[in-house]
């Protein structure tokens, strides 16, 4: 479904006084493995998405599922949580902000877009977003009632399911049988009224895959905008919000 896999534990990080983003090599086993487990070691409920070497010497990342980032040194064993700064000539740079957004709009690009319910202008595309959407989030609703007027701003604006209560969820059986439905925008615009169909799956459902997807993007919550940059907007936008964000007024 996904075009890199590897993409998962890449390293992302900014060098050079341009701050130049670089892709890196992947943690090799057993090196990955190896940093894991120490991290489990000091908490076994960090649900880890992914490792990391950081730009900090001596120092990996660790991202966690909800958008935490762990800062972890396996030569002396300390390790902090939070975003890691850089002093530059205009001040401080926020290194963890930046690199989140570039690892989100490298993961973006790796999205086959067969998978996602599109609404897309009928004129001219100005700016394209993905909403991660839960059908049972309140705010999701009210955001899917935008979608006309977004369209009419130039925004084509590609659903991702994230059912928020899990794979095991009511909600996750919902959105994949909205998924593998034939007519699946009927199956949204169904649910987001609570209409339900009988539960159906298919076999090529990429329910589970947006999930693990969100997750890795650092979502804590729906809705979860994401921008072509790279930027997660968590929450509720109009129309309007959502045109300022993208700079197309």
């Amino acid at each position: 479904m996904y075009q890199a896999v590897q993409a998962v534990f890449v390293l992302i990080f900014l060098s050079g006084p341009a701050m130049s983003q670089q892709l890196n090599p992947v943690l090799q086993e057993p090196e990955l493995s190896l940093i894991k487990a120490k991290l489990n070691k000091i908490d076994e409920n960090w649900q880890i998405a992914s490792i990391e070497k950081s730009p900090l010497t001596g120092f990996y990342r660790a991202n966690m599922n909800g958008g935490k980032v762990i800062y972890y040194s396996d030569s002396t064993g300390y390790f902090f949580e939070g975003d890691l700064y850089k002093s530059s000539a205009t001040g401080a740079v926020n290194i963890t902000d930046i690199t989140a957004r570039a690892r989100r709009k490298m993961l973006i690009s790796t999205i086959d877009l067969s998978t996602a319910i599109v609404y897309s202008p009928q004129g001219q595309v100005k700016a394209v977003v993905y909403a991660f959407m839960d059908v049972d989030c309140g705010a999701c609703r009210n955001l899917h009632k935008q979608t006309e007027a977004m369209n009419e701003l130039g925004i084509e604006i590609r659903y991702l399911a994230y059912p928020r209560a899990g794979l095991n969820s009511d909600t996750y059986h919902k959105m994949t049988t909205a998924w593998c439905a034939e007519n699946r925008k009927q199956r949204i615009e169904d649910l987001m009224i609570n209409i339900r169909s009988p539960y159906q799956s298919c076999k090529n459902s990429p329910v589970g895959e947006h999930f693990k997807l969100g997750q890795l993007m650092g979502l804590i919550g729906t809705p979860g905008i994401v921008l072509m940059d790279g930027t997660l907007l968590h929450g509720y936008r109009t129309a309007n919000q959502l045109a300022q964000a993208l700079a197309i007024f």
